[in-house]
């Protein structure tokens, strides 16, 4: 082979081979750039994502830390415990009206509250789960404001009263629209008055049958629910 044959392919593979180690240098070099510049950017996504959770639950507290120091909600507190706790004395109920709102609550939970929960689940769920009919007084309102009101699933909190002359009643007629308008302008599930010597939630907006039940040891005493109160 003509030796200006042999330096040409000499030169050629030189100059291919620093090439090479050019690229794979730069490719390296811009690999480790990319990989740097992508961690730095997710690290920033994660810090304002942090921001916005904890800026959420900072306005969560606000909010409900200037409802519960509001004058007008300590007074709807203090008549809701009041209404609650005095309400089979209200209006004198006897042991077969009582017997009544349990037979009530017990056909409501099974025939339209437990048919939908346990629809296609394979842990069924009993109306122990969710009924307590210890305290009469939390029956009566279980069935008059969630039972025996007529408003569909899912707008039982739509009533603002039922047709009793008693404190509760009335203390709910006051209140109930200002709590829900509450709720409705804020996006919560639910809003919760509870007992703090009880345990009993002594009003919520969607009356449910977390309604009127004692987050201490009534059937929800177990829950998330039940420890956030406690």
């Amino acid at each position: 082979m003509k030796i200006g044959i042999k330096l040409t392919i000499v030169f050629f593979l030189i100059a291919f081979l620093s090439m090479l180690v050019v690229g794979i240098i730069s490719y390296k070099q811009a690999k480790t750039s990319f990989e740097i510049e992508s961690f730095n950017r997710l690290t920033a996504v994660r810090e304002v994502k942090a921001n916005q959770i904890t800026d959420y639950f900072q306005q969560i507290k606000d909010q409900l830390l200037s409802l519960s120091e509001d004058p007008g909600m300590i007074d709807a507190m203090k008549n809701f415990k009041h209404g609650f706790n005095h309400i089979d004395k209200e209006l004198n109920l006897s042991s077969e009206s009582f017997t009544l709102s349990k037979n009530h609550i017990r056909s409501y939970a099974d025939t339209t509250v437990l048919v939908k929960v346990n629809k296609g689940s394979s842990k069924k769920i009993s109306q122990e789960d969710v009924v307590s009919y210890s305290n009469q007084n939390a029956v009566f309102l279980q069935d008059k404001f969630m039972v025996s009101n007529d408003l569909p699933v899912g707008s039982k909190h739509l009533i603002d009263s039922i047709n009793y002359k008693c404190t509760y009643n009335t203390v709910h007629k006051k209140y109930h629209p200002v709590i829900r308008k509450f709720l409705e302008r804020f996006g919560y599930y639910d809003v919760f008055l509870v007992d703090h010597e009880t345990g009993n939630v002594v009003y919520s907006v969607y009356k449910e049958f977390d309604f009127g039940s004692s987050l201490l040891n009534g059937p929800f005493n177990q829950t998330n629910f039940a420890e956030c109160f406690k």
